[in-house]
């Protein structure tokens, strides 16, 4: 299944305290879902650093409802 989401508000990004990397945050809201998903209720959550060099490491945290 899949799941289908939507942005809240605004992410943030900004310098982070080790030099040469930021850090951020953003949300979505989960509208539904198909399959094992369908009727899906809930928000994700993603708090993200990277670097010039692209690296990314990205914490995502979901708490989903289901019927």
């Amino acid at each position: 299944g899949r799941v289908s989401f939507s942005t809240v508000g605004k992410g943030t990004v900004g310098p982070s305290p080790v030099v040469g990397w930021v850090h951020g945050a953003v949300m979505w809201v989960v509208t539904g879902g198909t399959g094992w998903f369908a009727g899906a209720r809930g928000l994700i959550t993603s708090n993200f650093v990277a670097s010039a060099q692209n690296d990314v490491v990205d914490n995502q945290f979901a708490r989903l409802y289901l019927p």
